[in-house]
């Protein structure tokens, strides 16, 4: 009989077990939802940082080949320039037809490095959404090693073996009462 209750509590030992194993199961499903939305939102930001840095560079140019437009304005031959010293200007720079002020280019500039920074942090948040999913998965292979389960786990996986373990404790149970009913019935062979 001591066997026997020693074997029932091993066997809700498992149960509770399963019951932690299937709980981090469905965390662990939904942290994996968690990351690939944030994967998402970073791809998002991603882009949009790349499309705002490559405006700011585009943008960028064209302040720069404006400002030695102005400059070949002023360029007269023999007369040395104040750039580069040459008194020849064979190839002088053209004005642009639509530039960004320096104010401008400076709000553009700021808007690159908030979406820099928003991109930052949203990459932070995936590695460390990633490094919750890895640590749960950690638990739940310990647990799948302690409790011998190679199968890949699923709700059905779940049901299965909690019923496999509710048969077993059923089993353990009608044989401790069968063994419990002939020890009360061995008392009273002795005390007759």
């Amino acid at each position: 009989m001591e066997q026997n209750e020693k074997n029932v509590k091993e066997i809700n030992k498992k149960r509770v077990m399963i019951h932690e194993l299937s709980q981090f199961y469905d965390e662990w499903k939904s942290l994996q939802d968690h990351h690939y939305d944030l994967s998402v939102a970073y791809q998002d930001k991603q882009e949009v940082y790349e499309k705002l840095l490559q405006q700011y560079r585009h943008e960028d140019e064209l302040f720069r080949r404006q400002q030695a437009g102005i400059l070949a304005l002023e360029l007269k031959d023999n007369e040395p320039c104040p750039v580069c010293g040459s008194t020849h200007h064979p190839h002088l720079a053209t004005l642009e037809s639509s530039v960004l002020s320096s104010r401008e280019l400076e709000q553009l500039s700021n808007q690159v490095e908030a979406a820099k920074t928003q991109q930052q942090e949203a990459y932070q948040e995936v590695y460390q959404q990633n490094e919750l999913v890895q640590q749960m998965k950690t638990r739940i292979e310990m647990l799948k090693k302690q409790l011998d389960i190679e199968d890949e786990l699923s709700k059905e996986v779940f049901i299965r073996l909690l019923s496999d373990i509710v048969q077993v404790i059923d089993e353990q149970e009608k044989t401790y009462q069968k063994k419990y009913n002939d020890v009360i019935y061995l008392k009273k062979s002795n005390v007759a």
